[in-house]
Formats: C-alpha cells, structure tokens, sequence
C-alpha cells in the first residue's frame, strides 16, 4: 500500500509541476498511471501482480481431474425401512463389505401404525463406486420401501 501511496504521490507531483502538457490530457494520463499502479499493486515486479481471473494457471498444472466413480466424500442416505428386527444390520452389513463406515444414525419412530419407518444415515468418506454399489444392494432388500436418497457432503473445515 505505501509503495502505491509513494508512487502515486510521485506521478501527482511531476504532472502537478508540469505545465506543458494541456490540462485534459495530463488528466488523462494520470488517470491511466493511477489505474495501472492499482492494478499492478504499485510495483513493476511481476511476481507482485494479482493475476487475470485471481489465480496463477500454473498453479492447475498438476491436479488430477478424478472420474465420478474415484470422487471421495462422505454421504447423506436417507430412506424407508421396514419396522421389524434386523433390518438396520443387514443395511450396516451391506456398507461394511463395501468398505463405507457409518459415522451417525438417526432411526424415528413409525407414525401411526406405519409399517415403514425413515431411517437416516451418515457416512464417513467413502469412494462414489463403492457407495454406488452399496446403495443398489440395500435398494434390492425387500424392506426397502423406495429408492434411498444420497446427498454428498463436504467439510468446509
């Protein structure tokens, strides 16, 4: 910020003195010095300039674009299971061969005599494919009323 202040301090004080160049066109060029020390953050050093679109395209060489299968994340399934005994551990069987760790649960009770009852469930980071698999094993059990609902979550900490 000084070295914008200095420098602009600097072109103000020699188109100030100066009284060859007509009045509207030093304006004119001030305004064009002033634009480029904002927009250079005052310092002819490149390494200093705020680059186009706000981030350096080199910086993107290296980063892997993953297919939807290989993506990470952890899940929000929601669905419809059948009020009986056992039902949640073949659920939790299923998740567990394919490698995906539940990380909280929420089962309500069922509303008014309902045989199914909305059973919630939160995943730790699991792999896309394997939740995919997982999902369409618990979709075939025949306690499942309909189809489950996933949502991906991410952290933002």
């Amino acid at each position: 910020m000084w070295n914008t202040l200095r420098n602009w301090a600097t072109v103000s004080t020699v188109f100030g003195n100066e009284r060859l160049v007509g009045r509207n066109h030093m304006l004119t060029v001030v305004y064009r010095l002033k634009y480029q020390i904002l927009c250079h953050t005052g310092t002819a050093d490149p390494r200093h300039r705020v680059p186009h679109l706000g981030f350096a395209p080199d910086t993107l060489s290296n980063i892997e674009i993953l297919t939807m299968d290989a993506v990470e994340t952890a899940y929000y399934l929601r669905m419809s299971v059948l009020d009986r005994p056992g039902e949640l551990s073949k659920i939790a069987q299923i998740l567990s061969a394919e490698g995906i760790s539940i990380e909280a649960l929420i089962q309500k009770e069922p509303k008014g005599g309902a045989a199914h009852v909305p059973l919630i469930l939160l995943t730790n980071r699991a792999v896309e494919k394997q939740l995919m698999a997982a999902v369409k094993q618990v979709e075939a059990l025949d306690s499942v009323q309909e189809r489950v609902t996933r949502i991906r979550m991410e952290s933002l900490g």
